[in-house]
């Protein structure tokens, strides 16, 4: 599963380590998160919430985005 996790947080200018310690989970952990090698629904609200952005721009982000405005394009041809 893409996510943009590491994206967000780096537009924040928060460390890994930072959101780690904020989120009070090994920054082990939230490394897989970040990288993608885990999926877990209820550490991604948790991610989404801290970053203040919504579920969907975290896991499927500008890619979502662009597909809504590819869809929204064709309804009005």
């Amino acid at each position: 599963m893409k996510n943009n996790i590491k994206k967000l947080r780096q537009e924040r200018g928060l460390s890994q380590r930072q959101v780690a310690d904020d989120l009070e989970i090994p920054i082990r952990s939230y490394i897989r998160y970040e990288k993608g090698q885990t999926d877990n629904l209820q550490f991604f609200c948790k991610i989404a919430e801290y970053l203040m952005v919504d579920i969907n721009d975290l896991i499927d982000g500008e890619e979502s985005m662009e597909n809504n405005n590819a869809n929204s394009n064709n309804e009005f041809e």
